[in-house]
């Protein structure tokens, strides 16, 4: 069985992942945190296999919380959860030793592969994510970006111009 720690500040993310694995004949849930203090004062309890971490926590930075998870248990897989793909993030989190990243929306098929990829010490980025970072290393990175505005935004830059 692989053993699996979750910890994320929204509830809703926490039981939703509990609920995706609950009946994975795989792995189990064997802690869930809601705040990276709580996390680093308790994992020893249940020392997991694999971490899923959120990135962005009232508590503590997840980069650093990372970096400092590696040093102290460099056997634990840590498998990063973002809202969105940003690769400058995405690189500072693989730096600081995650063995893989997902977005939370990631179906459960997925999920379940990344945390068997990870758990085998194997590094794990979705497909998409993969090609995004090896375009933007080799520098071919797409530059036409266009961000979506809200509708605010958009009435803001028309009182500008």
């Amino acid at each position: 069985m692989i053993q699996v720690a979750i910890l994320d500040d929204h509830n809703m993310v926490l039981k939703g992942i509990e609920t995706m694995l609950e009946d994975s004949d795989i792995i189990t849930i064997v802690a869930t945190y809601s705040l990276g203090k709580q996390l680093l004062s308790e994992i020893e309890n249940n020392m997991p296999h694999v971490l899923l971490l959120d990135i962005n926590l009232p508590d503590s930075n997840g980069l650093d919380l990372c970096k400092e998870l590696n040093k102290t248990y460099p056997e634990l897989a840590i498998l990063a959860l973002f809202n969105y793909s940003e690769t400058g993030l995405i690189k500072s989190m693989l730096r600081n030793g995650a063995k893989g990243y997902l977005l939370k929306n990631t179906g459960k098929q997925e999920l379940i592969t990344a945390i068997k990829t990870v758990h085998e010490g194997i590094n794990y980025l979705p497909r998409g994510f993969q090609d995004i970072l090896l375009n933007d290393s080799i520098g071919t990175a797409q530059t036409s970006f266009i961000p979506k505005l809200t509708r605010r935004e958009k009435e803001v830059l028309n009182l500008i111009s």
